[in-house]
């Protein structure tokens, strides 16, 4: 829910956009002052959080970006301010966490103790208050509340714009994990914190990532191995990859899903070339016919989720109220977690409890269950960067829930691990072939929310 706005004088802009600068040892000239009066001149004046974000993303970058000589300070300057900024909303919250931690008095914080007392706090922390890498900058904060000689926290080993040394860590996940081909969409999938740090470092002249200076680094051999995905490749050559993926790999089965999470490139091409039948599924049977006997005979079909929605639905309140009593000391396990393996254990307990009347038909504990794992993929949201899109998408991300309510099975590992990786496969899928604009606009449960945009 955005935050109450709030009256944001010019001149307090102005004077945060000076002292940044300032630290940077950047002269201003007259010119260079009047830029920083047309930032300021543009700056809402009754700002939510979103909207300053916004704000401070587009209008300062296009501002400060005429002068490319500066983009290294550039990037500084333009964070800080951001940073600054959303200090001025999240005032009274750093205040009253002061006055708390004054009278607490802890002999030491780190940011685990941040999170357990001031839970709102962190999430706004979290998300708002970053150094350029992407790591939460501790620093301001530590600064902000007064706490520099109790607060401990485990750096990091910091990547320092180092090139080379991204291009190493390429190689070593490349020679890690040994994929038969790789792309943009693989490294995000498996070594996203490369990947973040090959967008950050590597980028063309018109700002998008140099795939092409990328590929002309890393070992000769994976040179041979680079593929971005083509809109051109043809069934026959999808055809080709899943006859050689599957001799490489020898799996019992293939299926849809087999192919989506090993051959995310062919699985995107297939869903463009596959005729649909008239219920509008992927006629998948069209693929099958083209491929080896050997192959096709481990061929499993794809069952979608409404052949396995129980056909008879019924609301019983009293059905679901027996299970949550049953687990009523433990529904705080979806909210948080104190003993984090015993409680994950008990989580999913109620989850497969729940799930038990839930595939019989009960359609009060679908929606009950659905509303607390609400809260749980909030957390997960807050402390993965690979899920962030669906910051803005509840109504997206509580259709992902019931869809995964309905299809796991038990037999093949838990419930919470099933969610978390659907929920990151989708999103991947989403920042690979979405703008952000576009993103905010598909996926804003019906109003457009502004949000970072990471450039993909």
């Amino acid at each position: 829910m955005a935050q109450e706005g709030f009256k944001l004088e010019k001149n307090e802009v102005r004077e945060i956009i000076n002292r940044e600068v300032e630290k940077h040892d950047i002269s201003i000239t007259e010119t260079e002052q009047q830029i920083i009066d047309n930032i300021v001149a543009s700056c809402p004046l009754a700002p939510n959080t979103a909207r300053l974000f916004a704000w401070c993303n587009k209008k300062v970058s296009e501002e400060l970006d005429k002068y490319p000589d500066m983009n290294e300070d550039i990037r500084d300057i333009r964070n800080e301010v951001g940073k600054e900024l959303r200090y001025k909303i999240d005032r009274d919250s750093f205040e009253e966490a002061k006055e708390i931690i004054k009278n607490e008095n802890p002999e030491t914080i780190n940011p685990q103790w941040m999170r357990n007392h001031f839970s709102a706090l962190y999430m706004r922390i979290s998300k708002g208050y970053k150094t350029i890498d992407g790591s939460i900058d501790w620093d301001f904060v530590v600064k902000k509340l007064d706490i520099s000689n109790k607060f401990h926290v485990k750096k990091l080993e910091s990547w320092n714009f180092d090139k080379e040394k991204i291009i190493n860590a390429l190689n070593n996940l490349l020679e890690e994990k040994s994929p038969l081909v790789f792309g943009p969409d693989w490294l995000l999938r498996n070594g996203s914190s490369v990947y973040h740090q090959l967008m950050n470092n590597f980028r063309t002249e018109d700002d998008k990532i140099d795939w092409d200076t990328i590929r002309s680094l890393v070992d000769e051999k994976w040179q041979e191995k680079w593929k971005i995905q083509r809109r051109g490749i043809s069934i026959l050559e999808i055809v080709d990859n899943i006859t050689r993926t599957f001799q490489e790999e020898k799996p019992e089965k293939i299926s849809p899903m087999w192919l989506q999470e090993r051959m995310e490139n062919n699985y995107a091409a297939l869903r463009r070339l596959l005729p649909r039948n008239d219920k509008k599924e992927l006629d998948y049977q069209s693929l099958v016919d083209l491929l080896p006997d050997n192959i096709a005979n481990q061929w499993k079909p794809f069952l979608t989720t409404e052949k396995i929605i129980p056909k008879e639905t019924y609301l019983d309140i009293a059905e679901t109220d027996n299970v949550i009593h049953k687990h009523k000391d433990k529904i705080y396990t979806f909210y948080t977690l104190i003993d984090k393996e015993k409680d994950k254990i008990c989580r999913e307990d109620i989850i497969n409890d729940m799930r038990e009347i839930i595939m019989k038909g009960n359609i009060d504990a679908l929606d009950r269950l659905v509303g607390h794992l609400v809260f749980t993929v909030d957390e997960w949201i807050e402390d993965n960067f690979d899920l962030k899109v669906w910051q803005y998408a509840q109504e997206k991300v509580r259709e992902i829930i019931k869809r995964c309510i309905y299809r796991h099975d038990p037999t093949k590992g838990k419930f919470s691990s099933y969610l978390y990786a659907t929920l990151k496969k989708e999103a991947i899928s989403i920042r690979i072939n979405s703008k952000g604009d576009s993103f905010v606009k598909r996926y804003a449960d019906g109003h457009i929310e502004y949000h970072e945009d990471e450039g993909y």
